[in-house]
């Protein structure tokens, strides 16, 4: 029988012992233990791998020989496992086996090997065909696997290797959209460098522009010989060089008259000085404009409320016959600083009879014309008009007298007055139409003439107008009945100019009250607007008074002029019949407009033939002392001393 045979042909095998079967059992649960370990221990070593290969890093190969802690100590589990067999073997009885194959058996997986009986031990006696003891050779084996990794680059991540790397490892985007977002940024890129290389190219185009425009230039000036006749009096002649040698030469010409280097400003001995030079009124400047204002009679004088060294002067028509073709208004701004040429020029097609600054806005320049239409001008515009009355809404007669004022809602209101005794009061400074129109007249229904009207500066809305009869009428605007209320006998003839009292807020009523009233008739008068007639009467003057003003400081001196040619100066706290100062300006040319500056210390002076002159005025006179606002005011509470003095 051969050995297969016998192999199939034997018994049930023998029933092992119950600790072999504990053993071995417990050999397999550690053997499926490391296997499992194993496993585990490639899986995570192929999830790194994976990990790696999407974030690529560089190559490299190195032979991995790993370690297992537990490997240790399953061994010793072996090995204990194998010398338990062994005590087993020899202690155990001898059982009878049947016959096996000569093949060797393998009953362990883990190299436990069993020896095969031959074919001549079957016919044994029964004591002999018992089975010797089997002897068990057992052994460890331990297996080192090495893995030898591709060449990769590694790239390192500089946040912490924490369970949320494999959260982001979830969420990471796919492997189209990264695609998608390089395609985008390659795209982005490409622009940026288009743009780039554009924008190079055009600055090299512009460099090559400039390059070859400046040799352009310098072989023209190379080769240029200078400007011919004709072509230097083409360019004089020319409107922008005209204007811009203007404007050169007007800060020019300021600074060169800045500061005078002749004048003495700080005399070695004053005490030298005799007492007509102490009282005396010293000629500063003279301002005339020969081309525009020759044949034309100064009709008002403003000094800025900005700019201290400028005034304004308005003219009336031209006389002469050069000028025929030159517009009838004429208003020019001087400046102290440049008295040999005008600083500014306006013009407008009537005669401009009065002007004045706004005494908030110095840019605006009010103007009443001899056609009755209000004009105003803006020094930061043009030199005409930028504003004007229609004449179906306003005056149709010359208007002598505008006033701009505060009315009773804090509201500025403009007042004009014209010779027919009509008043305008303009809430809109657009001057659409008037707020109120009122038809001056008196009782009999006769017309009132108005070359000169003056209010009180505490009370605009009670006016006082002068006729061409030398009558003083009083008229009130804000009223249930509004126009002329009384009348007074002024002068014997024409009122030429009626000045208020520059009164401030310190000021007594008694002295707010007063004013000036200059005429025809040689005479001016000071009256109170509380007194029917005059408390005083000045008759120095030789000729017609055309003009009388307060001094803005001193509270007892006021200036006046007549057509003779005299400027007086008044002081009422000295002296009641003579003027304490008197300068004969011209003799052949009658003084038309006086004005004071603001600080008192200056007046400028304009004549018929339009002259204007400006003259200081000795310091002890223009300014007033600590004593001389009440000496005035007890001299006006007293009026029968007032009149012997």
């Amino acid at each position: 029988m051969s050995t297969t045979t016998r192999l199939f042909d034997r018994k049930k095998p023998p029933r092992e012992s119950k600790e072999i079967a504990a053993k071995k059992k417990r050999l397999e649960f550690l053997r499926a233990k490391r296997k499992a370990k194993e496993e585990k221990q490639k899986a995570d070593e192929k999830k790194k791998k994976s990990v790696k290969s999407r974030t690529p890093a560089k190559p490299r190969a190195t032979a991995v020989e790993p370690t297992n802690v537990d490997s240790a100590a399953n061994a010793a589990d072996i090995q204990a496992l194998l010398s338990s067999f062994q005590q087993i073997t020899t202690t155990s009885p001898q059982r009878e086996l049947g016959s096996i194959s000569s093949s060797p058996r393998s009953d362990l997986s883990a190299g436990v090997s069993t020896p095969v009986h031959s074919s001549e031990n079957a016919g044994a006696s029964p004591a002999s065909s018992v089975r010797p003891n089997r002897q068990i050779n057992l052994g460890v084996c331990v297996q080192r696997p090495i893995d030898i990794v591709t060449r990769e680059i590694p790239r390192y991540d500089r946040g912490v290797q924490t369970d949320a790397d494999e959260i982001a490892l979830r969420n990471a985007p796919s492997e189209e959209e990264l695609q998608k977002k390089s395609s985008i940024e390659e795209s982005e890129r490409q622009r940026i460098k288009a743009l780039e290389d554009r924008v190079q190219k055009a600055e090299s185009e512009l460099k090559r522009r400039i390059e070859e425009d400046e040799k352009r230039s310098e072989r023209k000036e190379s080769h240029r010989e200078g400007l011919s006749s004709e072509e230097v009096t083409e360019v004089m002649s020319s409107k922008p060089f005209a204007d811009f040698l203007q404007r050169a030469s007007l800060h020019v010409e300021r600074a060169l008259t800045q500061h005078d280097v002749t004048k003495e400003y700080f005399p070695e001995d004053r005490s030298e000085q005799t007492d007509d030079q102490k009282e005396s009124i010293v000629h500063r400047s003279l301002f005339r404009d020969k081309r525009r204002c020759s044949g034309r009679s100064v009709t008002s004088i403003d000094w800025s409320p900005l700019h201290p060294e400028l005034f304004l002067t308005s003219y009336a028509s031209s006389t002469d016959e050069v000028l025929s073709d030159s517009p009838d208004g004429l208003v020019i701004i001087w400046s102290l600083r440049l008295p040999s040429r005008p600083e500014r020029v306006f013009t407008c097609q009537a005669a401009v009879l009065t002007a004045q600054f706004h005494p908030k806005n110095a840019h605006l320049i009010f103007g009443g014309t001899f056609s009755g239409q209000i004009v105003i001008w803006d020094t930061r515009r043009r030199d005409t008009p930028s504003i004007r009355t229609r004449f179906s809404n306003g005056h149709i007669h010359p208007v002598y007298w505008i006033a701009l004022i505060s009315s009773v809602q804090s509201r500025e209101s403009l007042i004009t007055i014209s010779n027919d005794g009509t008043l305008c009061v303009w809430n809109d400074l657009l001057l659409i139409e008037p707020s109120i129109r009122i038809h001056l007249q008196i009782r009999r229904k006769e017309e009132v003439t108005t070359p000169a009207v003056g209010f009180p500066v505490r009370d605009p809305s009670q006016l006082v107008l002068g006729s061409d009869e030398g009558d003083l009428y009083k008229a009130k605007i804000y009223d249930e009945h509004p126009g002329i209320h009384a009348t007074s006998q002024g002068h014997s003839g024409p009122i030429t100019s009626i000045a208020f009292h520059p009164a401030s807020k310190e000021t007594p009523s008694e002295v707010a009250n007063l004013f000036l009233t200059s005429s025809y008739d040689w005479t001016c008068k000071l009256r109170s607007n509380k007194m029917p007639t005059a408390m005083a009467t000045f008759e120095f003057a030789r000729a017609y008074v055309l003009d009388v003003k307060w001094s803005p400081v001193h509270p007892a001196v006021f200036a006046m002029s007549d057509a003779s040619g005299v400027l007086s100066i008044w002081n009422l706290n000295e002296e009641t019949e003579l003027p304490v100062l008197t300068k004969t300006i011209s003799s052949d040319k009658a003084l038309s407009r006086i004005q004071w500056s603001r600080d008192g210390k200056q007046i400028a002076v304009g004549d018929s033939s339009g002259s204007v002159s400006v003259f200081d005025i000795n310091q002890e006179v223009a300014i007033p002392g600590p004593d001389d606002a009440l000496k005035f005011y007890h001299s006006i509470k007293n009026p029968k001393i007032f009149r012997d003095r």
